[in-house]
């Protein structure tokens, strides 16, 4: 990595450790990354990862249980993510956390804003590749330059077409589905907030 040439924004590194490398390998890989501007995408538990963010990361993916074990407590709640994953950016650990629910959908956290975004709900076939399609679905964005908001939305609408077959790739059609699912959900919260406001206009005038 170090002898790369050719530039690099995201880095996205994910599994366990395999056998033989030290616990500290990803922390290795934190700092290469940290001297070359790169931002790392880390998707792993336990130690390496607790390693790692010594080192601070750009965006760690862990699930509800891994972020209790993060901030020192057995459980947390959904209502707690935001809190729990604040206390990691706060300490300069990283810079977002996405936090998956598998069918529950995810929640960004970062320094000024918290998006939890519900999984589109679909017949589950398999949830073998979720996690990671939800990463690489991120990470796919981020390069693409979308916003944070559309970033959690594109990972959680390829994360869930993940569970929609029982293979190792979604199919890409399904994703666009589900991304346009996400936009008619927006175009309706816009809707219904213009239709309250014309409302509460019209009431004002009246009284």
């Amino acid at each position: 990595m170090e002898t790369l040439s050719l530039p690099i924004d995201y880095l996205v590194v994910s599994g366990s450790l395999p056998l033989g490398l030290p616990t500290d390998f990803y922390a290795q890989i934190a700092r290469i990354a940290n001297t070359r501007q790169i931002r790392l995408i880390l998707d792993t538990c336990g130690e390496p990862l607790r390693a790692a963010l010594t080192e601070s990361v750009f965006m760690i993916k862990p699930n509800l249980g891994e972020l209790a074990h993060l901030v020192g407590v057995d459980t947390l709640e959904i209502g707690q993510i935001g809190e729990a994953a604040t206390e990691l950016i706060h300490a300069g650990k990283c810079q977002v956390v996405v936090v998956s629910m598998g069918a529950r959908g995810a929640m960004l956290v970062t320094a000024d804003r918290q998006d939890y975004v519900q999984a589109p709900p679909v017949k589950q076939i398999s949830t073998a590749y979720a996690g990671d399609s939800l990463v690489g679905g991120m990470a796919y964005a981020l390069a693409q330059g979308q916003s944070y908001a559309d970033m959690i939305r594109t990972g959680v609408a390829c994360g869930t077409a993940a569970t929609m077959t029982d293979k190792a790739l979604f199919d890409p059609a399904d994703v666009e589905r589900l991304v346009g699912w996400f936009q008619q959900q927006q175009e309706s919260v816009v809707s219904t907030s213009a239709a309250t406001v014309n409302a509460l206009e019209k009431l004002a005038v009246a009284v």
